[in-house]
Order: C-alpha cells, then structure tokens, then sequence
C-alpha cells in the first residue's frame, strides 16, 4: 500500500465515527429545512446507536412531530407511544401526553383532525402555539376569620390500617385502565389482602407520574400502608405494569406482562385485553401471602 493511501485510510478510520454518526442537531436541521425522509433515516440510526436516554426520548419525540406533520398517524403514535412508555418521567413524554388521545382518535377512526393543534405536541425546543389557560375557579372567602388569638385545635392524623394496599391505575386508555384497576382489586380482596381500589379521579392525560403522586397523597389520607400503581396500555402495545411503592415514593418491587404490539380491530380498541389480565392475576396469585402481597390472618 502506498504511503498517500495509508494516509487516506487513517483520515477516513479517524473522521469516520464523527461524520456517519447520527446526531439530534443534524436531524432537527433536516427536519427544519424540509428534508423530511432524511430526517426520518438520521433519527431512526439515532434511536438504534444511541444509548443516552434523554437523547432517545428527544429523538422519539421529534420523530413523532415529523410523523405528524406528514399525516403517518400510526407512526406518530407508535413514535409517541414509545416514548410515553419508556421514559414516562422525561419533559418530553410531558411534551406529548396531551396528543396522544387525540391522535389515536385519529389513527381510529382514519378520518383528519378538525383542527391540526390538536396533535402538535409543545416543546421548550420547538414550541407549538400555547392552549388558552384554564378559568380558575374562584375560591370563595371564609365566612368568619379566626382572630389572632385563636388557636386552631390540631390536624387528626389518619390512623393507619394494618396491611392496607391502595391499588390504582393509569393507562393510554383511561377508562380501560381504571376497569382493570378494579377488577385486579377485587381479585387481591377475594384472595384475602386487605385492597381497596383508589377513588383519585386523574385524567390520563396527566402523565404517569402526577396520578402516582395523587395516588401516595390519598393512601397518606386512608392510613394505608403501600400504593400498587397499575401501568397499562390497550391499544397498539399492549402491557400490563404492577409497581409497589411505599408511602414514600419507593419502589418496592415491580413486574411487567407483555402482550402484543400489533393494531387491536377498531371494535376492540380501548378495551381491557382480559388475556393479559389473567396472566397478571396468575403472577399475583404466586406472591400471595409472601412480604410482596401479606395477606389477612
């Protein structure tokens, strides 16, 4: 080998990672400038070298809005349901919780948005036009107010309840996640642990984390002692995730059922996939009256 082809070899061997490698700015520059299928190729060779997870869950989400931007409903939402499903704490799933209803409407129904706001996700990177905000409800005054001198008899503190397990539940699907909360504490109860289905009404559309944390604040209200936090989704992937958590917020032990990944028949889209239910009770039914699940005496 000539010396001048040695040199070209060793350029190439040491530029080669830096130019080939998929990066997020190069992705977002194309998806800016119209380049639309190059985008698409720089973020899906990002998603499968990439190992930062915040880089991923920023990558997913872009991906998401090209997608949308292009009217690929199914791709959008499997691009979006990824990223709710395996960074549900990041600002970006935060970013897209809001589109994800709307755009399974959509994918449902094959028909296009009244309104193209509907499905654009808000980001700090690339911000979509803001929703109006909320009229607060007016908080009315105090009839009488106590006087400086007054002292307020103390708080009760709820008294806790010996073995007590708040179960509760959030889902792509709302109302399909909340019939599996209820049907899986039934199931605890007749199989003697002392459950009791959350009453916390959460929109789904919250995120993950903020119906946990409603979740921890009324098992503090009913003296319980632990929350099982039901994960799930009923659509395009489908999963079933029990997490137990202390009143703290720790994480006591987790387990997660696998379904499909295939698009349900529109009849049965956002409904429980009973299947996987009973394969949940059957991994429940193996930790009954271990220090998992401690059943009543």
């Amino acid at each position: 080998m000539s010396l001048r082809a040695l040199h070209l070899c060793l350029a190439l061997w040491l530029v080669g990672p830096v130019a080939w490698a998929a990066t997020l700015e190069r992705a977002r520059e194309l998806f800016l400038s119209g380049e639309r299928d190059s985008a698409r190729t720089e973020l899906q060779e990002l998603l499968l070298d990439s190992s930062d997870e915040t880089e991923r869950a920023s990558a997913l989400e872009l991906l998401g809005r090209l997608e949308v931007d292009d009217e690929n409903w199914d791709a959008a939402l499997e691009a979006w349901g990824a990223l709710t499903d395996q960074y549900a704490l990041s600002p970006q799933a935060a970013a897209v919780s809001a589109a994800i209803r709307p755009l399974q409407a959509l994918v449902d129904c094959g028909c296009e948005p009244s309104d193209p706001g509907e499905v654009t996700a808000s980001s700090e990177e690339m911000p979509a036009a803001p929703s109006p905000a909320p009229t607060p409800t007016p908080i009315p005054a105090p009839t009488t107010a106590p006087s400086p001198t007054t002292t307020l008899p103390p708080q009760p503190i709820p008294a806790t309840v010996p073995g007590l397990l708040l179960v509760g539940g959030w889902g792509a699907e709302y109302d399909a996640s909340q019939e599996v909360t209820r049907d899986l504490a039934e199931f605890l109860v007749a199989n003697g642990v002392n459950a009791r289905a959350s009453s916390t009404e959460v929109p789904a559309i919250r995120g993950a984390e903020v119906v946990l944390s409603y979740l921890l604040e009324e098992a503090q209200q009913a003296g319980a002692e632990r929350v099982l936090f039901l994960k799930t989704r009923f659509d395009f992937r489908e999963y079933i995730e029990l997490q137990a958590f202390d009143l703290n917020g720790n994480r006591l032990w987790r387990e997660k059922i696998s379904g499909g990944t295939a698009l349900k028949e529109r009849r049965d889209r956002g409904k429980p996939s009973w299947g996987l239910v009973e394969r949940a009770k059957q991994w429940l039914s193996k930790r009954l009256g271990t220090p998992d699940l401690p059943t009543q005496e």
